[in-house]
């Protein structure tokens, strides 16, 4: 079993409560306590040399098709947020990645859409993925869905998730570990690593 950790998303307009989405008025506590996890995971994986891979999202003017903007006014989510090169977009200064790890950047939910994620897995021979990071339901999880309709195995690090909404990422693991993986928390990923 070869194996790589996916950072999903872990930008500051997303996480910091300086950022785009506390501005617009989301509770943005749940994604920012997982932080502490996610360090906690990372160290331990690298120690083993399992690659780390971060993926952003820019959502630039250009990158917008007319259902994402559709989609941004029906939630009143103000746009520009998350657009390259600014603070925004960045990953928090807490998992800022190393100079090994690897960025996807993403301009959809999922990370394989219109990017070259499967490529660099196939091309590090990876075959089973633990994923970390924020909107279990959205980006992360469709992330992880992807990798499973692509072959890999998929982890989702239920302690090193999660989602604005609580209730909405529950549901999402308990539809991974239904239909296309498994949950476990970071201590027991680290052991049985």
């Amino acid at each position: 079993m070869k194996v790589a950790v996916i950072i999903t998303d872990m930008q500051n307009d997303f996480v910091s409560p300086k950022g785009s989405f506390a501005k617009m008025g989301f509770d943005i506590s749940n994604n920012s306590k997982v932080i502490n996890n996610i360090i906690s995971l990372k160290k331990s994986l690298k120690k083993l040399k399992t690659p780390v891979i971060y993926t952003a999202c820019t959502y630039d003017d250009h990158f917008l098709t007319d259902n994402i903007r559709e989609r941004f006014n029906r939630n009143e989510m103000d746009h520009p947020f998350a657009i390259s090169k600014t603070w925004g977009a960045e990953i928090v200064n807490e998992l800022k990645p190393e100079e090994d790890d690897y960025i996807i950047y993403k301009h959809r939910y999922s990370a394989f859409w219109g990017t070259n994620l499967d490529t660099l897995l196939k091309g590090i021979n990876i075959n089973t993925i633990i994923f970390a990071g924020i909107e279990t339901y959205v980006c992360l999880g469709l992330t992880a869905i992807d990798a499973y309709m692509l072959g890999y195995k998929v982890i989702i690090a239920g302690d090193c998730s999660s989602s604005i909404d609580n209730e909405e990422h529950n549901i999402a693991l308990d539809y991974c570990r239904r239909y296309y993986g498994v949950v476990m928390n970071k201590n027991r990923i680290i052991c049985k690593s």
